[in-house]
């Protein structure tokens, strides 16, 4: 397991510091996945008027998908669940390039986010990719403004390309 650590942000009762541990993810945890994927994804679905069934069926078989696609295309990636306090609160996928890491996927679960974790893991891991000689690249979406802000405020740099959907946001250590 490896711990991050770093500000804590505005979560009242809080410890001062945020501390996060990653550990892989293991069938148990598919719930939880499940739940984390739904907060993000079930919000479009939700204002579309579906039924709670169709719902769950449709978000089923998108993080089915996901997983497959991310799994078929990164076979060596690390997948990630982050807990804080021995508490499932988020995820983080990484693949291992040629002097380089992708982050594929980090996502922080509704309650805990803007709390640090998430800058706070990739320090850490930003720490590991620098001890083996790595920098890190994540794609992200223009419209994912606060990702963006994430990514640059711990020295990512990148640039949307004029109609792009995403922007390609690198770091060398």
């Amino acid at each position: 397991m490896r711990n991050a650590t770093g500000p804590k942000g505005g979560r009242p009762g809080a410890d001062p510091a945020t501390t996060a541990t990653l550990r892989p993810a293991a069938p148990a945890d598919a719930g939880f996945l499940r739940d984390l994927f739904a907060a993000d994804a079930g919000e479009l679905l939700r204002s579309t008027g579906l039924t709670g069934e169709a719902i769950a069926s449709l978000l089923s078989l998108q993080l089915r998908s996901r997983d497959a696609a991310y799994r078929e295309r990164y076979p060596e990636a690390r997948f990630s669940v982050i807990e804080r306090e021995g508490v499932p609160v988020g995820r983080l996928v990484e693949a291992d390039g040629d002097g380089f890491t992708l982050v594929v996927d980090i996502a922080v679960a509704p309650a805990w986010r803007r709390s640090g974790i998430a800058a706070a893991v990739l320090r850490d891991a930003m720490a590991r990719w620098s001890g083996a000689g790595r920098g890190g690249w994540a794609n992200v979406f223009v419209n994912n403004v606060p990702s963006l802000a994430l990514f640059a405020g711990l020295g990512f740099t990148g640039k949307a390309e004029d109609g792009a959907a995403q922007v390609t946001m690198t770091w060398t250590p």
